[in-house]
C-alpha cells in the first residue's frame, strides 16, 4: 500500500491512496485525485505504480514536478522522498521499491552459526547525512541560513517569485538554501576576491556558456531591431504600445539573467546558468525591468536633474557619485530579489567594507561599457547592415556576465565582511 501524505494543505492533512496502475494528479475533476490549489495544473501529472516501483512522470504542467527538491520530468519514487506538485508537498509512505540491499559497513555483524544472514540496511543517520529536525527518519534536503534548521522538503514553505521557487523556513521565517550551500556559505572563504577576479574573463566562454551568450544575442539583436522599427511610432497607438512591450521585455529578460548570474556567483558556483524561463508576463518581465529602472533612477536620476535644472557643474559631482554606487545598487538588488536592497545605508557600508575589490570592479565596469559603445560606433563606420548590432549585442552580453560575475565574487569572497543575511 502507497499512500501521499500531504501536510500544510487548505483542508488540514490529506492522504491519496494510490491504486496500481495509472494515477493521474492535477486540479480539475476528471483526475483521479483532484488537489485543489492554483499552483497545480489541471492535468499536473501521472504515478505508475507497477511491480512495486513508483514512476512520476511530469504532464506539461506550468509550475513543475519536483522530487526533493529538483526538477524532474519523470524519475522513480521511492518511500521517504518528498513530492511537490507547484508548491504542494507531499511525503510517499508505504512498502519500499525493490532495490539492492546495501549493507553497512559501519556496524558490525556478528552471526552466530548456523544463524541466517541478516542484512543491515543503512539510514541517513548511520551515514553521517543531516536528517529533518522534524522527520527524523527522513534526509534533510534544506538549511534555514537564519537559524540553522535542517528540513526536508515537506516542512519548508515554497513559494513563487519571479522566475524561481524560494523555500522558507516555517520556524524562523529565514531563506532556506540546500544543504550543500548551506555547508559551502558556512565554510570561510578559501581565496580573496584578487585570486579569483581574472577568471571572470573566461567564465562566460566555459562549458555552455558560449552557446548562452550566441542564442542571447540572437534573442537580443531581434528585439534591438524590433524596437528599432517601432521607435517611430512611440506614441501611435497600437504600433506605440507594441514599442514599450518590446522595450520591457528585452531590458526585463536581461536584468533577471544578470540576478541569476550574481546569484549563482555569490553562492560560489562555477557553472554559468542557463536564460531564465518565462512563464508570466509580469513576474518574469515587468518586475525585473522595474527594479533596473528604479536602480537607474535613483543612482543617476538625481545628478541629471541637477545639472538640467540647477546647474551642469553642481550636477556632475552627483552624477559620479551615482555611477560609483551602481555596481553595488545592482549587488544588494540581485541578493536581496527585491528593491530594498536600495538602502543607502547598506550600499556605502558595503563599499567602505571592500573599497579595494570594489573600486577594481567599478575601473573594470567603465572599460567594458567604453568597449561596448565604442564597438558599435567602429562597426557602424563599416556601413555593413545587422553586423553592427549583432557584434556589439555579443560583446555587450559577454561584459555585462563578467560584470555581474564579478559582483557575485566580491560577495563571496567577501560575505563575513559584509554580513547581509546574518
Amino acid at each position: 500500500m502507497v499512500r501521499l501524505r500531504m501536510e500544510g494543505s487548505p483542508h488540514g492533512l490529506q492522504e491519496i491512496l494510490l491504486k496500481p496502475g495509472l494515477n493521474r494528479l492535477g486540479r480539475t475533476e476528471d483526475n483521479d485525485f483532484q488537489i485543489s490549489d492554483n499552483s497545480v495544473s489541471s492535468h499536473h501529472c501521472q504515478i505508475d505504480l507497477k511491480d512495486d516501483v513508483i514512476t512520476v512522470r511530469d504532464l506539461g504542467s506550468t509550475n513543475g514536478t519536483f522530487l526533493d527538491g529538483q526538477p524532474i520530468q519523470s524519475a522513480v519514487l521511492q518511500p521517504g522522498q518528498v513530492l511537490c506538485l507547484g508548491t504542494v508537498n507531499m511525503i510517499c509512505q508505504g512498502d519500499p521499491v525493490r532495490q539492492p540491499v546495501r549493507i553497512s559497513v559501519e556496524t558490525p555483524l556478528a552471526v552466530s552459526e548456523g544463524a541466517k544472514a541478516v542484512n543491515l540496511v543503512e539510514t541517513p543517520a548511520a551515514n553521517n547525512v543531516e536528517v529533518c529536525v522534524q522527520h527524523p527518519e527522513v534526509a534533510a534536503k534544506w538549511a534555514c541560513i537564519r537559524c540553522g534548521a535542517m528540513l526536508c522538503a515537506a516542512c519548508v514553505k515554497t513559494t513563487r517569485g519571479g522566475m524561481k521557487f524560494f523555500q522558507n523556513c516555517p520556524k524562523c521565517g529565514g531563506s532556506c538554501v540546500s544543504v550543500s550551500e548551506y555547508r559551502r556559505l558556512a565554510a570561510p572563504a578559501l581565496t580573496n576576491f584578487f585570486a579569483l577576479w581574472r577568471e571572470a574573463f573566461s567564465y562566460p566562454l566555459k562549458k555552455d556558456g558560449a552557446i548562452l551568450l550566441v542564442c542571447g544575442t540572437i534573442v537580443f539583436s531581434f528585439l534591438d531591431g524590433g524596437r528599432w522599427v517601432l521607435s517611430h511610432f512611440k506614441f501611435a497607438g497600437v504600433l506605440g504600445l507594441a514599442y514599450w512591450l518590446c522595450l520591457i521585455m528585452s531590458v526585463g529578460y536581461l536584468f533577471a539573467f544578470m540576478q541569476n548570474i550574481v546569484q549563482a556567483s555569490s553562492q560560489g558556483e562555477e557553472k554559468m546558468p542557463d536564460w531564465p524561463e518565462i512563464s508570466g508576463f509580469w513576474d518574469d518581465l515587468a518586475i525585473p525591468f522595474f527594479r533596473f529602472g528604479v536602480i537607474w533612477f535613483l543612482c543617476l536620476g538625481p545628478g541629471i536633474a541637477v545639472m538640467l535644472f540647477v546647474s551642469p557643474l553642481a550636477g556632475l559631482p552627483l552624477l559620479l557619485l551615482g555611477l560609483f554606487c551602481l555596481p553595488m545598487a545592482i549587488l544588494t538588488v540581485c541578493l536581496a530579489d527585491g528593491i530594498t536592497g536600495l538602502n543607502p545605508i547598506i550600499i556605502f557600508s558595503g563599499i567602505g567594507k571592500v573599497p579595494l575589490p570594489y573600486l577594481t570592479i567599478c575601473g573594470i565596469f567603465l572599460v567594458i561599457i567604453a568597449l561596448m559603445h565604442g564597438s558599435r560606433m567602429l562597426l557602424e563606420l563599416t556601413g555593413i547592415p545587422v553586423l553592427p548590432t549583432v557584434i556589439s549585442t555579443f560583446i555587450s552580453l559577454y561584459g555585462i556576465t563578467v560584470e555581474m560575475r564579478l559582483l557575485g565574487l566580491l560577495y563571496f569572497t567577501n560575505k563575513s565582511k559584509l554580513a547581509w543575511f546574518e
